[in-house]
């Protein structure tokens, strides 16, 4: 662990605050340190990390809509729009379009279940792929 987290320090990722045992770490960037290892960003990715990193006071100061606040029902009305919500779950969707993990276990019949193991383990052995 302390090499890793010297290794950071390094990178300029953490910043050591203290020495010895009184050490503590914080997550930060050291100035001339470069974040483009961290993710990759799309273009509107980056242009989103441009303006919440812009000071305070250089900032457009924005309102909020009453009327959608008002009809707001918790756990019924979505925030986002369907296109955004259907872009942000794609990444989490299981090509076998089941839940994935553990909750598959639960949710999938036990003979269907036992059907996919099966032919993953099939795959395994004909070299197609790996469990």
């Amino acid at each position: 662990m302390q090499r890793r987290l010297a290794a950071l320090a390094v990178d300029g990722r953490v910043l050591v605050i203290g020495a010895g045992r009184a050490s503590r770490y914080a997550v930060g960037r050291v100035r001339g340190a470069d974040d483009s290892e961290i993710a990759t960003l799309s273009a509107e990715g980056r242009e989103v990390r441009d303006l919440v990193r812009r000071p305070v006071h250089e900032r457009t100061p924005v309102g909020y809509r009453r009327a959608f606040l008002d009809n707001y029902e918790p756990n019924v009305t979505p925030w986002l729009p369907i296109d955004i919500r259907t872009r942000l779950s794609e990444p989490s969707r299981s090509p076998l379009g089941q839940p994935a993990g553990n909750i598959a276990r639960l949710r999938v019949r036990p003979s269907q279940f036992q059907r996919w193991v099966g032919a993953l383990t099939a795959d395994r052995k004909a070299g197609r792929g790996s469990v």
